[in-house]
């Protein structure tokens, strides 16, 4: 079983991996990444930025006259940020958490 990892292993690794954008502004986000928001909104504190990232299509093949059934699911990041410059820019925003859900392993 050398190298096999339970679900526990892989989200901790995957929380390790969201969580190493912490500190950077969200134009070193973008730079680094290739992904850009495509929503925010204020709160308290300063503002979080949403990203959509890729979607993967899980297919179930249709078996003992049951239905083939398809579902798409969509990464969602929710990238917490605070003001750190007046321009609102950018680079005035810098990252001080990440969230997600959906297929966001690998993403960045």
């Amino acid at each position: 079983m050398v190298g096999c990892r339970t679900a526990e292993q892989l989200e901790q690794a995957e929380n390790r991996h969201m969580q190493s954008v912490v500190g950077l502004t969200m134009a070193d986000f973008s730079a680094q990444t290739g992904v850009t928001p495509t929503d925010a909104y204020d709160v308290a504190g300063g503002r979080t930025f949403v990203v959509l990232g890729r979607s993967v299509t899980l297919v179930t093949p249709s078996s003992y006259g049951a239905p083939t059934v398809a579902n798409t699911q969509t990464c969602l990041l929710l990238v917490a940020t605070k003001q750190i410059g007046t321009g609102g820019t950018a680079e005035s925003w810098q990252i001080v958490g990440v969230s997600y859900s959906g297929p966001c392993i690998g993403m960045y």
